[in-house]
Order: structure tokens, then sequence, then C-alpha cells
């Protein structure tokens, strides 16, 4: 609530009871603006919030902050300097404060006229020496060392000394009214800044969890498809000698039916057969694991649904018996509801991410068999090339055979023969990673490492094998689990 001219020229002239002919002894700044100490002790309080102003007396010290630049100068020139007048400037909402220190003279000018919100210290010439804020809007631009020119006067109609300000009489009531209503304005603004804030935040939330729900559901719908990839996976298991290269589809019959119809299945025309049969069996795997995963999520979105539920009726609670205390007490009861479900509100920012060199990345995965043996996973051809080079003559090597995936090492010293546990575990691992079905047994191929020989001028990954050993396997879940979860 920034001030009238009116009420200001009555402000003025406490002021010039209760200030003139007195000493500063100090100069603090604090959040909201800044004040001088008088021997009274007595505090002239400036404050500065939103896009209002105020200036009082009061009694009560403010809380100090560390000073600022601009108190700083203030402290140089104004410490322990003498008030001796206090006036109105161009009929307007400007205070101007003239102040003696020893032989020289100062002036420190209070603007309060609508945007012009600001303080300035002048010297005895009316030169600028520093101000509380730089304003680059106004007609003559505040720089240090230049001459101070106020803003336009004011050219409307004055507004009328209210009812309440008439009836102020004795000295120190302006100020302990003007700090009331002042304080009350924070208050009900600061309230109801805190108030929407929290019911936005809520509304939000709401909506946030409402359109994970719907994604989910969506995303679970789609992935509910994932037997129907499988069966067209199993039938096209069938179609050896029937797909022409180039096709885009191919009609089968229906072994899950017993009237065995027909029926067509779209191909990528791009791909042949094994690569066509391989996609399908691969969506069916992707569409599985995302069905239980988009079920997870939901459950947990479910919860957090219920949770809002109960926050919001906590919160409407808190509404309700907000109504029957003051500003003040509804203030402590919104920020202590805030406080206490915060994270509802507010979002840590995320840990910064160390930047790592394609040096720094790891190419394979790497697991430990059931006899604590290493065992590694190329995850690219990159990565499969980068085994080849670090891996040992002794170390075992298995891959899909007449399947792409990923080659995997197993670490044995030159001298241990190998293990039959490990050898299975390797065989998992290579089934896993690979672009065989895991359905159907498959034929892992594996040999000690001194065996294979890269082929030049090929893609990496690619090698010749000289000596090699076949083993039929089919995955084991438990098995897999162990690895990739060990105790």
């Amino acid at each position: 609530m920034t001030a009238t001219l009116a009420e200001l020229e009555q402000l003025c002239n406490e002021f010039q009871n209760l200030l003139c002919a007195k000493k500063i002894r100090k100069i603090r700044a604090h959040v909201a603006g800044i004040s001088l100490e008088t021997p009274d002790p007595r505090f002239w309080i400036w404050e500065q919030w939103e896009n209002q102003v105020a200036c009082f007396l009061s009694s009560e010290k403010p809380a100090a902050i560390p000073p600022t630049a601009f108190v700083m100068l203030l402290r140089k020139y104004l410490n322990g300097a003498r008030i001796i007048s206090i006036q109105i400037l161009n009929q307007d909402r400007i205070l101007e404060f003239k102040i003696e220190q020893g032989s020289q003279t100062y002036f420190l000018i209070a603007e309060m006229s609508g945007r012009y919100r600001n303080l300035i210290l002048l010297n005895a010439q009316q030169r600028v020496l520093g101000s509380l804020r730089q304003d680059s809007s106004r007609q003559s631009p505040l720089r240090t060392g230049q001459p101070y020119g106020p803003p336009s006067p004011y050219q409307g109609k004055r507004t009328p000394l209210s009812q309440a300000f008439q009836r102020l009489e004795l000295q120190g009531e302006t100020s302990a009214w003007i700090q009331a209503h002042w304080e009350k304005t924070k208050t009900e603004k600061a309230l109801n800044t805190l108030k929407n804030e929290i019911a936005s935040g809520l509304e939000q939330q709401k909506n946030a969890v409402h359109r994970k729900i719907r994604t989910a559901e969506l995303g679970l719908e789609e992935s509910q498809s994932w037997p129907e990839w499988k069966k067209r996976a199993e039938l096209l298991q069938g179609a050896w000698g029937k797909v022409k290269p180039g096709a885009s589809q191919v009609k089968l019959p229906d072994y899950f039916d017993p009237e065995l119809k027909e029926i067509e299945i779209e191909l990528d025309p791009a791909l042949d057969l094994q690569a066509n049969l391989s996609r399908c069996f691969k969506q069916a795997r992707r569409l599985k694991r995302r069905q239980a995963f988009l079920e997870n999520e939901l459950l947990k979105h479910w919860e957090k649904e219920a949770t809002l539920q109960a926050l919001l009726k906590d919160w409407q609670n808190c509404l309700l018996v907000s109504e029957s205390l003051t500003p003040s007490e509804q203030l402590q009861a919104y920020q202590g509801f805030k406080e206490k479900h915060q994270t509802w509100f507010f979002k840590l920012p995320p840990p910064l991410a160390k930047a790592k060199s394609a040096q720094g990345r790891s190419l394979w995965r790497s697991f430990f068999s059931s006899k604590q043996t290493l065992i590694r996973v190329g995850k690219t051809d990159k990565g499969n090339e980068a085994l080849l080079k670090q891996g040992k003559g002794n170390d075992i090597w298995l891959h899909t055979r007449n399947w792409p995936g990923a080659h995997v090492l197993i670490s044995k010293p030159k001298d241990q023969s190998l293990d039959s546990e490990d050898l299975l575990d390797g065989a998992a691992l290579a089934l896993f990673y690979s672009s065989q079905p895991e359905e159907s047994p498959a034929e892992i191929s594996w040999t000690e490492l001194k065996y294979l020989r890269r082929i030049k001028a090929s893609k990496a990954g690619e090698v010749l094998i000289s000596k090699q050993n076949t083993l039929i396997y089919r995955i084991q879940p438990e098995r897999l689990k162990r690895l990739k979860n060990p105790d």
C-alpha cells in the first residue's frame, strides 16, 4: 500500500517531530528494504514489496541481512550524521532528508511516486552519489556524479486524506497505522499467493497422474497383442519355401484353428523370411515385457491417485478450519500444510550428469556364473570386436548358430578345465542376447578364443571358426534370473 500525498504529508510531520536533530547510529539492510536507527532507539524503515512501497517509524528492530553495496555507501557517508530537516519535494510523493556529517551536507531522497520507487543519496551540490536501484526508464536517468532530477510532478487530482488518518493525532500513531496496514497488506497478498500455489500445485499433480494413467492404459491395450505376434512367428516357422523375396504378405493355414482356416500375415518386404520371423518373435517378447512393466506402472499411478485424493480432501479441510483464523494464523496453517506435503510441490533438480567419453563407456555387460566366473557379453558390434581383442586365447567364446546375436566370453585360466555350469550360464546369456526365439531349443556354438580369426574387410565382430563345438540349449528362466539378479 503506497501512501497517498495527503497521507505522506501527515507522515512527514511525524518524521520531523521525532527524527529531526537526531543522529543516525546504524544503517542496516533487511529483506524488503533499508532501516536507519536513531538513539531512542527508533527505526526509520523504508520497504519495497512487489509494486508497492512504504516508510514508517518503528520501535521494533527489523531482521538484518548482509549489507548491500548501497547500504555500504550510506554507512560511509551517513553513519553518525545528524538529520537536519525532512520535507516533501515538488508536492509529490518524494521525501527529502537533509543530513549533516561534520561540515558536509548530504541529501537522502525517498521516491515513492508511481513506478519511481527508489532511495538516492546526493551530495551538497545535489549530485548523485548512489542509488538503491538503477532505473533507465525515467526522464533523467540516475548516473553517479550527475545532477539529480526528480520525476515529473503529479498533475492529477489529489486523493483526500482518509478518515482513518484524520483521527490519528498523537505522535507515533501515523507510523503505527501505516506499519499495521502494511503488514496486513503483505500478509493478505502472501496468503492469496500461497493459497493459489497450493491449489494449482495439487491440480497440476492430479492432471499429471490422470495423463499418466491414460497413457499407461493405452500402452497396456497395445501390449496385450503380444500373443498375436507370437502366433504369427510360430506360423511363419512353417512358411519355408512359400515366401518369395520382397513379398509383403503371405497366406498360411492357422494351425491353432481346428478348421485350419487360412490367415494373412503382413511381412516387411525389405526382410527375408528369417528376419521377418525374428522380427515377430522380438516384437512379441517386447510387448510381453512392456505389458508386465505397464501393469506395474498402472498400479503405482492408481496408488498415487488415491494418495492425491486424500491430500485434496485434507486441503479442503484445512481451508474450512482456517476460515475462523486470523490472516497471520491462516498463513501459518497453509505454510504448515505445504511443508508437510512439500514433495508434492517441489521437484529436486536432477543431479549433474558426469560426461563420459566414448572410451569410458563399457562396451560389454559383465555377469558372474554360479562358480563366480566372469562372463562378458558384447553390447554392440564394436563391443563384440572389443571382446575379441580383450580376451585371452583360453577364454571360451559362445554365439547362437545361424542367428544374429552378442558374443559371449567366459574367462578361463590356462591350467583350468571348463566347468559345465559355466558353459550353461554362457549359453543362457548367448541365447537371451540374440535374435533367436527363446521358446525353441537353440544351437550354441562354442570354442576357445584362439580358434577364431577375423575376416578382413568385414563388419566388426564377424569371425571364422577353425574348430568349434555345438551345444543344444533351451532357455531356463531360473538360471537367467540368477545371472541378471545375483544375491
